[in-house]
This record gives structure tokens, sequence and C-alpha cells, in this order.
């Protein structure tokens, strides 16, 4: 996703009103199951890969663990 799309998401779901590199929703009906979204802002990954001088597909793989932790 775009940040302006997290961002939107950030916005309606969350009541936040900020940039964030993921989102997880928790989708599961049963107990000890996982089953979920996560949204990323590609956009971020871009930046933080920048700012921290990783390649941009390590810092995706960061973020993406970073969201199935939230699970």
């Amino acid at each position: 996703m775009t940040d302006e799309q997290l961002l939107e998401i950030n916005r309606q779901h969350l009541n936040h009103d900020y940039y964030t590199d993921v989102i997880t929703f928790d989708n599961s009906d049963i107990a000890n199951a996982i089953e979920g979204d996560i949204f990323i802002s590609i956009d971020r990954i871009r930046d933080n890969a920048k700012q921290l001088n990783l390649k941009v597909d390590e810092e995706l793989q960061r973020v993406m663990v970073h969201g199935l932790l939230h699970l």
C-alpha cells in the first residue's frame, strides 16, 4: 500500500492520524488460531531502508515479521 492508503486505514480503524509502516488486524474467531490481515506501506519501507542503510527487501522482511508478531 501507499502511505496515504495506510494512513486512511489508521484513521478509520485505529483513530491514529500518522503514517506507519505496518498495521495488523487479528481476525481469528477460534482461541489460539492465527488469522489476520497485515497491511504494509511500501513508501515507509523504502524510507526506513534508506534511513537505516538497508536493502528494501531486508526492511520489508523485518516489517513482515513485525506484523506477524502482532498476530
